[in-house]
């Protein structure tokens, strides 16, 4: 018989929660073992969690949580990117993730969603242009669409 996972925490207060530790794989640098900790309200909601991590990390597609900021994904592709270019064309790439960096650069990366990058087509349609042309206005589709493309590069960098 094998035991459940999943264990009954009765609080201080009487509330009850549920929780679970399971093995996420070794540690890239250091080959250490490696844990995490989930607390749910509801067994059913933990139960589903466990068995998502469970199968993403025997799939070996599992991501590790990170506090690993946008900014810092940026700064990391901007590094490889722009290696060997001229310097124009390095202004360039930072120039593109100006929006980014001011909408969501000190968020942390695994925390943006469709509905962030949504927000920021929006902001760079409407109000994202701070030079070459007047304040406050929008950018053009191309430039737009330049800026999602290297945004879209620097995250799969990060995966």
């Amino acid at each position: 018989m094998t035991r459940d996972p999943i264990k009954k925490i009765v609080l201080k207060d009487g509330a009850t929660r549920y929780r679970f530790v399971v093995d996420i794989g070794r540690h890239p640098a250091t080959g250490k073992r490696q844990q995490k900790t989930h607390t749910f309200d509801r067994k059913g909601e933990a139960r589903k969690k466990y068995d998502e991590i469970r199968h993403k990390v025997s799939e070996g597609t599992y991501i590790r949580p990170s506090d690993v900021t946008v900014n810092e994904v940026i700064d990391s592709f901007l590094r490889g990117a722009t290696r060997g270019t001229r310097a124009t064309t390095a202004r360039s790439y930072r120039d593109a993730f100006r929006c980014p960096r001011e909408l969501l650069g000190v968020r942390k990366a695994q925390t943006v969603s469709t509905d962030d990058i949504e927000e920021l087509v929006d902001y760079m349609l409407t109000r994202g242009r701070k030079r070459g042309g007047k304040p406050g206005t929008g950018l053009s589709g191309r430039s737009v669409n330049l800026t999602l493309g290297r945004l879209k590069a620097a995250f799969e960098l990060a995966v």
